[in-house]
């Protein structure tokens, strides 16, 4: 590293190391899809000047990899060039995302991340809607190593995005001494867990508790990889389902979770074992009741003190991980298994059980983990879940030359042993879904068929 001029920022994070890892197997990549629209046709300088006022604003996109007497670190990055194309108009979207969630960037000098513009020649796209003063439609692709952004920070970058090419468009000075967010290590997290490893070994009931719930998981398996997952005979790639739903569909389903008692978040993870329990009913599998192993990716900021608002980089750790048995026949009776659901999750989250799991492993660990323990752990879930909730105020509305429209998102679950995840949140009113799936072990078939009964099962309960 002789020369290096860069800031050296904090050791790799274990989240941070595997990621790179998966960077480097060619998945657990980020690609967003921020759909826009605009008043006037869009210059190509214009976003060019967007993504450089980007680089210099957001401390996060100007990271690296460095190695530091043989530990992996974080760094300041030295390579100021802006990764960004312009994509052919016949160019498939799905195209573009699909080599960005294979995409390799330059670990060592940076950037970590790359944008891409695709203009948009059809009249009506799926989950848009309509702005007539604004009929020129783009989509800007933005990938990211997962490194430096979780799905928050990532969502905030679509939102710094929209503002800057708005000021960039109307003429507006932009500074780019002004930061649009604090670029942070894991210090609060791993304070939290420390505070878990004190009150284990001062409660060792409690420790041998915790233990025994974890090594129980061990027993436990994945309905889906056990019966339903093959070996597809294709090369394994990330690809996906999406689902839009629109506000008037969205309003009934959020209101109805209210009136229930439940979030959100619950509702849709009843939905998707019940779907999959449906499934396997259909395929023959003939149980009273089937337990879904799901997984959630959970914002590990929720347990800091203070305003997090503007903390970038990525903030999650391994998922927290629920059993739930789902009953063959649920008719009638969704919304108080759905409460069910809940309760667990809520317990799970104010108990801060990942927090406790982190310190567990901490605890009686007698090795320093191997990323494949991430990449092909030995405990398979079902499916796992990302929801961000209503990323209205994050991605903006736009101004008087641009309005987002909508924003995808997906995270590369290939070369792993993960079937699939759901990644969910609402936008403008419209709640979106992607289903990301392995093509190795899910065929497209499937993979449609299971979107779609999440989907009818939730127009039946609302």
């Amino acid at each position: 590293m002789t020369g290096f001029e860069g800031k050296w920022l904090w050791p790799a994070t274990p989240i941070e190391e595997f990621s790179e890892v998966g960077h480097l197997r060619g998945t657990f990549l980020i690609s967003y899809q921020l759909t826009i629209a605009s008043a006037a046709p869009l210059q190509e300088g214009h976003v060019q000047r967007t993504l450089q006022h980007l680089y210099h604003k957001v401390p996060s996109l100007r990271t690296c990899y460095g190695t530091r007497d043989g530990i992996v670190w974080l760094r300041e990055a030295t390579n100021k060039n802006i990764d960004f194309q312009v994509v052919k108009p016949n160019y498939c979207e799905w195209d573009v995302m699909n080599a960005l969630r294979s995409y390799r960037y330059n670990s060592e000098t940076g950037p970590l991340w790359c944008a891409r513009l695709l203009p948009v020649n059809q009249k009506v796209i799926p989950g848009c809607p309509i702005e007539s003063d604004f009929p020129h439609r783009y989509h800007i692709f933005l990938g990211l190593h997962h490194g430096i952004a979780d799905g928050m920070t990532a969502m905030k970058i679509c939102g710094f995005i929209v503002t800057l090419l708005e000021d960039v468009i109307a003429g507006k000075h932009i500074s780019d001494e002004e930061q649009l967010g604090d670029y942070v290590g894991q210090e609060e997290t791993c304070s939290l867990i420390n505070e878990k490893k004190v009150f284990l070994e001062q409660n060792p009931t409690k420790k041998n508790e915790a233990i025994k719930e974890i090594e129980s998981y061990k027993d436990a398996k994945s309905v889906f990889m056990e019966t339903l997952a093959l070996a597809t005979g294709t090369k394994n790639r990330t690809r996906s389902v999406t689902h839009f739903l629109n506000p008037e569909i969205t309003h009934r389903f959020i209101q109805k979770c209210r009136a229930e008692g439940v979030t959100v978040h619950s509702a849709f993870t009843s939905l998707a074992n019940v779907a999959i329990a449906d499934i396997l009913n259909e395929k023959g599998i003939d149980q009273e009741s089937y337990k879904i192993i799901n997984n959630h990716v959970i914002n590990i900021r929720r347990y800091w003190t203070g305003d997090t608002s503007r903390s970038l980089g990525c903030h999650i750790v391994a998922p927290m991980r629920l059993y739930t048995d789902v009953p063959r026949n649920i008719c009638g009776y969704f919304w108080d298994f759905a409460r069910r659901v809940h309760d667990d999750l809520q317990n799970a989250l104010n108990g801060g059980v990942i927090l406790r799991n982190q310190a567990i492993g901490q605890l009686t660990s007698t090795r320093r983990m191997d990323p494949d323990d991430f990449f092909y752990p030995l405990l398979p879930a079902d499916y796992c879940t990302s929801n961000l909730g209503d990323v209205t105020s994050l991605v903006t509305e736009g101004g008087e030359h641009i309005r987002p429209l909508r924003v995808l998102r997906s995270v590369s679950i290939h070369s792993t042993n993960a079937s699939w995840s759901h990644l969910f949140n609402t936008f403008r009113g419209r709640f979106v879904h992607v289903l990301d799936y392995n093509n190795g072990t899910v065929p497209k078939e499937l993979a449609q068929s299971y979107s779609d009964q999440i989907f009818r099962r939730l127009e039946e309960v609302i």
